[in-house]
Formats: structure tokens, C-alpha cells, sequence
């Protein structure tokens, strides 16, 4: 059984870290979601708490005001229901010839284009940070 406080640090080091210095590779095959309850980390049920900690807390982000903005290492958080709640979160991994590609654990996602992204989520709310 793996650690809880392990768990949580690896998650929650794992985006700081991608963040930072836009590195992608998690440290551990439970990076952000395990194969049980016990094993998923809180920060991956937390979008909506990394969203508050990056926009009040870090003094290390600046929210953009379009999605388009980004850059490599920024990250993007979708609220998919317009609940207020937001449910997921993303990186953006790679620019190439203008467009941007995020990566994200759900599907073992690689460089997903945010235009194809966008087009999935028509409806969804999005966040997007400068980091």
C-alpha cells in the first residue's frame, strides 16, 4: 500500500514541478490517479483547490483572459458542467507552428490540440494560467 502522504506530496509536486519547468514525466504510476480509492491522490479530486491556491495563494500564476494565450508549461482547467466547480486540469506540453497541445492523466492523454479540445467541450467554462 502506498503512502498517503507520499501520494499526495508526488501529485501535488508533480504539477508544481510540470509547471515550473514544463517537464511531463510523472515520478510514479500513480501520478494524480491511482487504481483505487485509497491510492487516488486529494489533489486529483482538487482541481478546484489548485485553481484558488494558484489565483489567490502562489503569487507564482497570473490568470489569462484567453485560452489562446497560452504557452508551453501554462496550464488549463476546464469546469465541464458550468457549476462553478472546476473538475479537471491540464498542461500545455508542446507549441508547434502556433498551435498548443496539453497533456492530461485522464486517458493517458499526450498532446491533445486545444483546438481539438475546445471543439470536444463546446459548453465547458475554461481557466487558463500563466505560470
Amino acid at each position: 500500500m502506498q503512502d498517503p502522504i507520499q501520494r499526495t506530496h508526488s501529485t501535488t509536486d508533480e504539477l508544481s514541478h510540470t509547471a515550473d519547468i514544463g517537464h511531463t514525466t510523472p515520478s510514479n504510476k500513480y501520478w494524480l490517479y491511482g487504481p483505487t480509492t485509497w491510492s487516488t491522490s486529494y489533489t486529483w479530486t482538487a482541481a478546484e483547490n489548485w485553481y484558488w491556491f494558484a489565483k489567490k495563494h502562489s503569487k507564482r500564476t497570473k490568470i489569462l483572459d484567453n485560452v489562446w494565450k497560452m504557452a508551453k508549461s501554462d496550464v488549463l482547467q476546464a469546469d465541464w458542467g458550468r457549476d462553478k466547480d472546476i473538475d479537471h486540469t491540464m498542461i500545455v506540453t508542446k507549441k508547434y507552428r502556433g498551435t498548443l497541445y496539453l497533456t492530461y492523466h485522464t486517458s493517458d492523454t499526450h498532446n491533445k490540440s486545444l483546438k481539438k479540445l475546445l471543439s470536444d467541450h463546446p459548453r465547458a467554462w475554461w481557466y487558463a494560467h500563466r505560470t
